[in-house]
């Protein structure tokens, strides 16, 4: 951070780690920065997740033919990179990714949860109340293209990506909590 600051001082970087990286720096940080922590209803990430992973020539981490398969799976390989610790599957692994960043912005004003429904849904809207929240004037409203390649977007429309009502349960038992926190109904 300080290398990027005294180089580029206005930037936007975006980080898949979980909070307990920048802990021991979150102060400094938030001198002179803003961090805003996106968050994803968790049966679309791992169904996003999922294909993007399977799509690498590298293991960056489980490869499986199944949404069932993949929220049971351990997390491996090159994702571990962005986790303190070793975690028993890809769901609690949200779980514990978006709970770090939601504890820590109670504690630390200048962190922020976004939903990406809302800015999916009403990008305008959420950009509009972001930027009063920031008291920034906001100077663009063109919105970014989403790469389709790597982010998708109907998750509950892919036949690889039904769950059964063993999965159900097992999502309830690993992050139900988590979800309705969220405002995800499950």
């Amino acid at each position: 951070f300080r290398e990027i600051r005294a180089v580029e001082p206005t930037w936007m970087r975006k980080s898949h780690h979980q909070f307990a990286f920048f802990e021991p720096v979150i102060d400094e940080v938030l001198t002179h920065a803003d961090i805003f922590c996106v968050h994803r209803d968790p049966r679309d990430v791992m169904h996003s997740y999922r294909h993007f992973l399977n799509a690498l020539d590298w293991p960056e981490g489980p490869k499986c033919a199944s949404a069932a398969a993949f929220i049971r799976a351990a997390p491996m390989g090159a994702m571990l990179r962005y986790q303190m610790e070793q975690l028993p599957d890809v769901l609690t692994r949200w779980r514990a990714h978006v709970e770090g960043w939601a504890k820590a912005a109670l504690v630390h004003p200048g962190i922020r949860l976004v939903r990406y429904e809302a800015l999916n849904t009403d990008y305008n809207v959420e950009m509009d109340r972001i930027a009063a929240e920031m008291g920034w004037c906001r100077l663009s409203r063109e919105r970014p293209k989403i790469n389709a390649r790597t982010v998708l977007t109907s998750a509950q429309n892919d036949p690889s990506n039904v769950y059964a009502d063993t999965d159900i349960a097992f999502i309830r038992s690993r992050i139900g909590e988590a979800m309705h926190r969220f405002g995800y109904a499950i």
